[in-house]
């Protein structure tokens, strides 16, 4: 997404500043461990478990959403539609 948000914003901000950002992406994707997981706001939905364990032949895990919020995390919420991605 940053490529082409990138390619789109280069006349405006100039390729200096792009280069900059970009610059700055790639070396920190290099010094860290980068992790992500999902999770539902929905609680129980087949959908889910058709798409994601298998039918629903796979694993369930369980986790106190209470003790994860007091981990060193951002919880972000998806955003599939590319046009909203673009304007946030």
């Amino acid at each position: 997404m940053w490529q082409k948000v990138a390619n789109d914003l280069i006349q405006e901000m100039g390729y200096e500043f792009i280069d900059s950002i970009d610059k700055i992406i790639h070396f920190s994707g290099t010094k860290c461990l980068v992790l992500a997981s999902c999770f539902s706001l929905a609680g129980d939905v087949l959908s889910q478990w058709r798409a994601y364990a298998n039918y629903g032949q796979g694993y369930v895990v369980g986790f106190n959403a209470k003790q994860m919020t007091n981990l060193n995390i951002k919880a972000l919420k998806v955003e599939y539609n590319e046009k909203k991605q673009f304007r946030n």
